[in-house]
């Protein structure tokens, strides 16, 4: 049976103007002005043409009115999941994806890793250098293998991201040198994972999965990388605290777990779902209502499965549907490693390859700003 929505999804999803000033604790006339800089939207028309406001865009201001304020529930309650308290004008997220800078991710599949890390980095970069090679510890490359050989290049004090961004996706797979021969980073990082030159469709899909995971605002490697920066640390720590973040089971390793579910028998699934489950690759985090990322990733991957496989793929997200879940950009990023023949475990770090244009985004953005992020903790007892 479907999850039933929160009664928050009840309210009706636009205000009158009187009715956003009265949640803001606002004149109207502050309203019209707030509206006037684009703080909350555009309008939609309502009786007799009156102009009404997203209520979710104006619950957004109060949360954030009332962290700077410094009431402490508010603040609290913003560190779990999700009202905005940082501005930045990189990422913001919508019930269609994430916008960057302007533009939907999932209208930029097509275009190269390269020119969307461009696009948030706002600036041109050289992506022809590439950072010296540097021992790795571990049967199989991992996250934790990539944390190993960021520190040990933060050691170097590079000066270019884009030469380590490079040397990562190579450092990738086990097929390092291969992968240095290829002048993309989708080409690259295919190559270190595969042991083969992909196919320029296939390169094209991995562009696909790196754009739309590029970035994801305030995620919680994105939030340790700004924190490491606000602290006075140069882009190479503030990486390495970003990567060490991913390695959470909660983060970049929850591929790991819709690998599991992608491996386990369509009637385990159901069984776990049955019980009131909710299956790993399947989680709502900022779309209950479906992440579109996953949906274009999953339409992408599926005419590269075998018939076997996307016969498996419908019982599973019909068996998940019917209980209100959607596939997460996580699964998308597991079909992806299975039908381009990567090894297991690789969708992790095709992940964190993708995120890195975000990092440093974030990193720049926070460095030039100059602003500390210091929270309060509320000091309890414990009797």
């Amino acid at each position: 049976m479907a999850r039933q929505r929160g009664l928050s999804d009840q309210r009706p999803e636009f205000v009158s103007a009187s009715e956003a000033a009265a949640i803001l604790g606002v004149r109207t006339a502050t309203i019209y002005a707030y509206a006037s800089r684009g703080l909350l939207g555009g309008s939609s028309q309502g009786p007799g043409r009156k102009a009404r406001y997203s209520r979710a865009l104006v619950e957004t201001l109060r949360v954030k009115a009332a962290a700077r304020a410094g009431h402490a529930a508010v603040a609290a309650a913003a560190l779990r999941w999700g009202e905005p308290v940082l501005d930045s004008a990189i990422t913001r997220l919508t019930p269609r994806g994430p916008v960057y800078r302007g533009h939907r991710a999932i209208d930029l599949v097509g275009s190269t890793f390269e020119s969307v890390a461009e696009l948030l980095w706002q600036r041109r970069a050289d992506w022809s250098a590439l950072a010296p090679r540097v021992k790795s510890r571990g049967a199989r490359p991992s996250l934790h293998t990539l944390l190993s050989i960021m520190a040990q290049l933060a050691l170097s004090r590079p000066d270019t991201p884009t030469a380590v961004i490079r040397r990562l996706a190579c450092a990738s797979g086990k097929f390092e040198a291969l992968a240095e021969k290829q002048p993309t980073i989708a080409g690259a990082l295919g190559a270190s994972l595969r042991g083969a030159v992909l196919a320029l469709e296939d390169r094209q899909l991995v562009d696909a999965a790196l754009v739309l995971i590029a970035d994801h605002e305030l995620n919680a490697s994105t939030f340790a990388a700004r924190v490491a920066t606000s602290a006075g640390t140069r882009w190479p720590e503030a990486f390495i605290a970003a990567i060490a973040t991913a390695t959470g089971v909660r983060h970049a390793a929850a591929c790991d777990g819709a690998e599991r579910v992608w491996k386990m028998p369509v009637s385990r699934a159901k069984a776990r779902l049955g019980q009131g489950a909710v299956l790993e690759g399947f989680e709502a985090g900022a779309y209950p209502d479906g992440d579109p990322r996953g949906d274009r990733l999953v339409s992408l991957v599926r005419p590269r499965l075998t018939a076997r496989d996307d016969a498996r793929l419908t019982e599973l997200l019909s068996a998940a549907h019917d209980e209100g879940m959607f596939p997460s950009v996580d699964l998308g990023l597991v079909l992806l490693c299975h039908a381009l023949r990567f090894p297991p475990g690789s969708a992790s770090l095709v992940f964190v390859i993708g995120r890195t244009a975000g990092w440093l985004a974030h990193v720049e953005e926070q460095a030039a700003s100059g602003d500390p992020i210091r929270p309060r903790a509320r000091a309890i007892s414990r009797g």
